[in-house]
């Protein structure tokens, strides 16, 4: 009698365990699906409507913490044939948000770009940086457009400087 009820106690353990799982699995692969289209863009003193680009997020996770800092990654295509690898590394401060891209500079073999991020008000809240690296095999590939907001550390790796300069344009800094 003691042991069938241990192994009905096993049983329904492995059932709720299970039911867990699936449970979160779909709730992740859920929030992962996401197709956001670029707003118009104005030029300068006439409005014109550009073509909507659509970000699709084809692949996403979440990685463990690595010093301290959650990871999460995601692939996204355009609909005009573009592709980017989105890494962001989610820290304690923003003092240690900003070591991480003062190393990443540091191997840069080439700056583009690099200035503030403002939030919507106006205010500093970050920096951001367009590199290219001396190997595609780096941490950041060939080219990426590196980011801090706040405590957040962002790196977008795309195949092409016009990419990385349309995502900036589409999404400043921002997932799509």
């Amino acid at each position: 009698m003691r042991r069938s009820a241990f192994y009905l106690m096993v049983a329904l353990l492995a059932f709720a365990v299970g039911t867990a799982s699936v449970s979160l699995w779909l709730k992740v692969r859920h929030s992962c699906s996401a197709t956001i289209t670029r707003g118009e863009n104005t030029s300068s003193g006439a409005t014109r409507a550009q073509p909507k680009r659509e970000y699709e997020e084809e692949l996403c996770g979440r990685g463990m913490p690595r010093d301290g800092a959650s990871i999460a990654f995601s692939d996204w295509h355009t609909s005009d044939g573009m592709s980017f690898s989105i890494t962001s590394e989610y820290h304690t401060s923003s003092e240690r948000a900003n070591r991480e891209l003062q190393a990443a500079i540091k191997k840069a073999a080439r700056i583009i770009k690099r200035e503030p991020l403002f939030d919507w008000k106006g205010r500093p809240v970050g920096e951001k940086v367009i590199a290219t690296f001396p190997s595609a095999y780096s941490r950041y590939g060939k080219m990426a457009f590196l980011l801090t907001y706040d405590s957040t550390f962002r790196d977008v790796s795309s195949t092409s400087l016009e990419n990385l300069f349309a995502y900036e344009m589409d999404c400043n800094g921002q997932l799509p």
